[in-house]
């Protein structure tokens, strides 16, 4: 067991670790069997990254975090909130390497906070804000066992412990998938400006960018609740999905549902870009948000034309508005640094 876990966490540590990978990573952490070898584990893994690296941040023995007196001489990328899990980049990099060693350490710390002793905890709850860039995806594991994939160009904010008998609530800006762990009487809510979207336990996604004119809950599996305004919208379950306008005043008479196929819910976790009947005008502002370029519909009609797509995320850009013009029988030009549709 010892060396299984080591190697996973290898793999994290060199972000190579696949969605499985990360599965049976996070299903170790939770499992109560394993506790005292995973401790001792980190704990070892902990103190040889301090000594190979003293500029990193670290946990003490009281569980407090410390900043090296190097720290001040790093740039920013290394404080929490900036730190970056890139899709694409060379091992051999070193700057990469040390910002893995970060993103490790503060696995680590999290992790060695879970097993410490409760008398060395603050009573004070400790909000943390996770940003993923528009080049990025990140894998965050809550302290109640939920894992949450923030995709790129979000931000998610969350306390660092839960307390029973408060429901567990986290603020997202952009769009997470979410998986729940299940816990009777103890809802877990995401806030999306006025929306609230509110589960037991379950697999979900809630896309909510701004400039967005409606917030997109989906269901994997399990039961949501989408409330707006202490007003509930709609109850979902599998395959379902709703859109909430954000600025309507009738939100319960104009809000949208639809069936979905599974595979689509969350399917960019797993590599994809997928779309099942959506707007045109939804699926383009995906692409330029994912692959940083800039998109110009010449046909305004095109705008509200509905479509079904399926490319792999690490496509080239130029090769998915290529598909996207065969769907809907136009072509695609250059034009001052801008794709353009006519």
């Amino acid at each position: 067991m010892k060396e299984r876990v080591n190697y996973l966490l290898k793999q994290y540590f060199y972000n190579r670790a696949n969605r499985q990978e990360l599965d049976e990573l996070f299903a170790i952490i939770r499992s109560a069997e394993y506790d005292d070898d995973i401790a001792l584990l980190i704990k070892e893994l902990y103190e040889q990254l301090k000594r190979d690296d003293p500029s990193l941040t670290y946990i003490d023995d009281m569980g407090k975090l410390w900043e090296s007196p190097h720290a001040a001489d790093l740039p920013q990328t290394f404080t929490e909130k900036e730190i970056s899990l890139p899709r694409h980049r060379s091992t051999k990099s070193k700057t990469y390497l040390s910002v893995a060693a970060c993103a490790l350490l503060l696995l680590l710390a999290g992790l060695l906070y879970q097993y410490w002793p409760i008398t060395n905890r603050s009573e004070v709850q400790v909000q943390v804000i996770k940003h993923a860039a528009p080049d990025e995806n990140k894998v965050i594991l809550l302290a109640d066992g939920t894992k949450v994939w923030v995709n790129s160009s979000s931000q998610l904010q969350y306390p660092q412990e839960f307390k029973r008998g408060q429901p567990r609530e986290v603020t997202l800006v952009g769009e997470a998938y979410f998986e729940v762990e299940h816990a009777e009487n103890w809802p877990f809510i995401v806030h999306t400006g006025d929306v609230q979207t509110k589960v037991l336990g379950t697999k979900f996604n809630v896309k909510a960018y701004p400039n967005m004119k409606e917030i997109q809950v989906s269901v994997k599996t399990g039961k949501v609740m989408v409330s707006k305004r202490n007003e509930t919208l709609a109850t979902l379950i599998q395959n379902q999905e709703v859109n909430v306008p954000v600025r309507s005043t009738t939100t319960f008479r104009t809000v949208k549902e639809k069936e979905l196929k599974s595979k689509v819910v969350g399917s960019w976790t797993s590599g994809y870009l997928e779309y099942e009947d959506e707007p045109i005008a939804a699926v383009i502002a995906d692409i330029e948000r994912f692959y940083r370029v800039k998109i110009r519909l010449d046909k305004a009609s095109l705008r509200d034309e509905i479509i079904t797509l399926s490319v792999l995320k690490d496509s080239d850009p130029a090769y998915v508005l290529e598909v996207l013009a065969t769907l809907t029988d136009t072509a695609i030009k250059m034009e001052n640094k801008e794709y353009v549709i006519f």
